[in-house]
């Protein structure tokens, strides 16, 4: 049997969308403060966010920022995970208040870049693109799911989670693209689908 991954809705840009992932039974909710369609306004979030807190863990999304600037939003909204997506090196990230999620883009030629914060990484996140929808060979991150906690990421739907589980027994999957009606705004019934989909898959 396939143990049930944990479920990550991210690119949440509303209370409304948030509400529903949390009713669906997400484990985790991606708020994306990188340049994006799906990237929320901090000046907003603190009119929403007290509505998840200890139903899901929420994860700050970041790509090229800084430490103090990442800091400064896991402390204004609590963050309990950072996932970063960008070219962020050097040993002040090991040092962040939380636990990190690093993003590993799988390259289209088959390419799985090695980690860029070997042993100080909470999880790796592989996907095919950012956010975009761009999925990659599954086979690749099998090895990697065997040796660490790893989010699956990357073209997955309410369609094909299911046999992304079974195939590859990630940690987690994450989606975000494919269960919108339009970027930024979260489909309810793609959501619910989706996670009913990847815990079933375990079951």
């Amino acid at each position: 049997m396939v143990e049930s991954p944990r479920v990550k809705i991210c690119g949440l840009t509303n209370a409304a969308d948030m509400r529903h992932a949390v009713d669906a039974g997400a484990d985790y909710l991606g708020l994306v403060f990188a340049p994006s369609p799906r990237r929320v306004d901090p000046a907003d979030l603190d009119a929403w966010l007290d509505d998840a807190r200890g139903l899901a863990e929420l994860v700050g999304v970041f790509r090229d920022a800084s430490v103090e600037q990442v800091v400064e939003m896991v402390e204004q909204f609590d963050l309990d995970f950072v996932q970063l997506h960008g070219r962020e090196h050097g040993v002040e990230w090991s040092r962040l208040p939380v636990r990190q999620i690093e993003a590993r883009v799988v390259a289209a030629s088959g390419g799985l870049p090695g980690p860029r914060f070997p042993g100080a990484s909470w999880a790796d996140l592989l996907d095919g693109g950012a956010g975009d929808g761009k999925s990659f060979d599954w086979d690749l991150a099998i090895p990697e799911t065997r040796a660490r906690r790893v989010f699956l990421a990357g073209g997955l739907r309410p369609d094909n989670v299911a046999d992304a589980v079974r195939r590859v027994r990630p940690f987690a999957v994450d989606v975000s693209s494919g269960v919108e009606s339009r970027p930024g705004r979260k489909d309810p019934q793609q959501v619910a689908a989706f996670v009913r989909a990847a815990k079933e898959a375990g079951q």
